[in-house]
């Protein structure tokens, strides 16, 4: 018997399908990484399946380090593995420099597993407007379930209420995603897995000298004291256009 959608609709009668009016969804569906919040408009992704080639590894230190790995993904069959000893001069993070955009909502989302070891796991927002620096960030807290901060006007970071704790499974990746308003300096909201937080009311850190228009995202996780962190890194999205 036949079935399906006629060629002038997405209307009809069917019996084991069903119409799909979501390209969004088809686009999840074929293997886009966008699928968490689909809000805003893909500036860049990345799920490393092409591999490391397109973010900069930003490494220093004896025992950091940023590889591929094959295990711990959210999505395929690769993720970023970072490696970040809590010494002095080490560091390992992943970046992003995007083209600067113009005036809207800016987004920046990443999946990551991790171990106990852990004390924060951060995304950041960061350059110049031309006119003035600026630095939004938002962070889940692992090590004082102070649980999710931001980075307010004045660079501080300033904890989000409640307090709770996710697991630290490597077989649970936690997503987290923060928009901000480029036009009104402010954030728009912060999302950690189920969770979501109002920005409206927060303004991020603008101030300092004029510079060259230019726009960063960085993912990085960071070690409790005298330990070493590993932290399986995965799905970055930058967007714009955010609501």
């Amino acid at each position: 018997m036949p079935h399906g959608t006629p060629d002038w609709g997405l209307v009809g009668p069917k019996t084991t399908t069903y119409g799909l009016d979501d390209l969004g969804e088809h686009a999840v569906r074929l293997g886009s990484p966008h699928l968490w919040d689909r809000r805003g408009d893909v500036v860049w992704l990345t799920d490393f399946r092409d591999g490391l080639g397109d973010v900069e590894r930003v490494v220093a230190g004896v025992g950091a380090g940023v590889c591929l790995h094959t295990g711990w993904a959210r999505q395929g069959a690769f993720c970023a593995q970072t490696t970040y000893p809590d010494a002095a001069g080490t560091w390992a993070f992943l970046r992003k420099g995007v083209p600067f955009p113009r005036g809207s909502g800016l987004g920046l989302e990443a999946s990551a597993a991790w171990d106990v070891n852990l004390e924060n796991f951060t995304l950041s927002l960061y350059g110049n407007d031309g006119i003035h620096p600026f630095l939004a960030g938002f962070r889940y807290n692992y090590a004082a379930p102070t649980a999710c901060e931001y980075v307010n006007a004045a660079g501080l970071w300033t904890p989000l209420p409640p307090a709770f704790m996710a697991a630290a499974a490597y077989g649970t990746p936690k997503t987290l995603k923060m928009t901000m308003d480029f036009v009104q300096g402010r954030y728009l909201r912060f999302q950690m897995n189920e969770r979501e937080w109002d920005g409206g009311a927060y303004a991020y850190q603008y101030a300092g000298a004029p510079g060259t228009p230019d726009l960063y995202a960085t993912v990085a996780g960071h070690p409790e004291a005298a330990k070493t962190a590993i932290v399986y890194i995965d799905s970055i999205i930058v967007t714009q256009n955010e609501p």
